[in-house]
């Protein structure tokens, strides 16, 4: 069947029809076939009101993509404002942002959660200071949107991001990973704090998957910069897997195997959660991987040049994670 991919800013997704690469401000397609190139330009930052928008993730449900992020000076009011927009075939996009009646908000994350899309970011409405309020905001269709208002999540957050899975009893489970702290939850509602190492302390958690029957979260100390993975069945209680090389950018489940990505494009892959291997391309030693995805026999990892005064967003395909082709996007983007 014909599948696509999907990269916005720092995550990779496969949706349906056609291919989509959203980097930044800009989107970008191609057809399936056609993953190593003939990338067009779909849509821009310039084509929206205010002209000034960061798009931050995707995901693809219920025959619709989703994309959460943030529009400044927004409804003329000058300050942060939530931003959604959806695509039922990735090339015409529309902003579906609810009018949630707040001032300094944004998303980082949205997931599919068994066909509610659920999104989650920050709020700074009452904010005084740093003291910031988790946002959570779902819907069932991709375009009508309510926020949850929940109990049991700090303030102070920057940033949050979100994975669903099994909670080890076959109900599901939303873990939250906010800053240095991971929640979880059965209804969005409910959120308590998850038992975590106590070496793991001051640790800034970047992401957080579910697959195979466990949760992983994977984050950087703020202090001595040394990197975690953690690993839960549960998602309630954690525990640190031991490995020095532990990528603290991303993590996913693809093709019935963890993908972690760090610093320089590190690319480390494992079909459990204890044994991995080194797949990195060696042409993305200079770069920064923020994300990938797999469908149609193929991985594509999405990031950008690092360290070059530009920034150039790139693709890489492979479809063994041996043999790599690397390609330049827009020299604009």
């Amino acid at each position: 069947s014909n599948t696509f991919g999907v990269v916005v800013q720092q995550f990779l997704l496969w949706g349906n029809r056609a291919a989509v690469l959203i980097l930044s401000l800009w989107l970008l397609s191609t057809l399936p076939a056609a993953a190593q190139g003939n990338w067009n330009q779909v849509y821009h930052e310039d084509q929206h009101p205010t002209k000034n928008i960061n798009l931050e993730a995707v995901t693809y449900a219920n025959g619709r993509f989703v994309t959460v992020g943030h529009a400044n000076g927004k409804n003329n009011t000058g300050s942060r404002q939530v931003m959604i927009m959806t695509s039922s075939n990735g090339t015409d996009w529309s902003d579906v942002s609810p009018d949630l009646g707040l001032n300094g908000s944004y998303l980082f994350d949205i997931i599919d959660a068994d066909g509610l899309f659920v999104a989650v970011g920050n709020d700074s409405t009452q904010a005084t200071g740093y003291n910031e309020e988790t946002l959570i905001v779902t819907s069932s269709d991709g375009i009508n949107w309510q926020r949850i208002l929940h109990n049991g999540l700090p303030l102070y957050n920057f940033w949050a991001y979100i994975s669903y899975g099994d909670n080890g009893s076959g109900s599901g489970r939303y873990v939250l990973a906010a800053d240095t702290t991971l929640y979880y939850s059965d209804d969005l509602l409910t959120w308590s704090e998850a038992t975590e190492p106590t070496a793991t302390d001051g640790v800034y958690w970047n992401d957080v998957t579910y697959g195979n029957g466990s949760f992983m979260a994977v984050g950087r100390s703020g202090g001595s910069y040394a990197t975690y993975r953690l690993t839960s069945s549960d998602g309630v209680n954690w525990s640190i897997q031991a490995d020095s090389d532990v990528g603290h950018n991303t993590v996913e489940f693809i093709n019935n195997r963890f993908v972690n990505i760090g610093v320089s494009g590190g690319t480390h892959i494992s079909s459990g959660t204890t044994t991995w291997e080194e797949v990195t391309p060696k042409s993305i030693s200079s770069n920064t991987i923020y994300s990938v995805d797999y469908a149609n026999d193929t991985y594509i990892f999405g990031g950008g040049a690092i360290g070059t005064g530009n920034s150039h967003g790139y693709i890489w395909v492979s479809d063994d994670l041996n043999n790599w082709w690397r390609e330049k996007l827009n020299s604009e983007v």
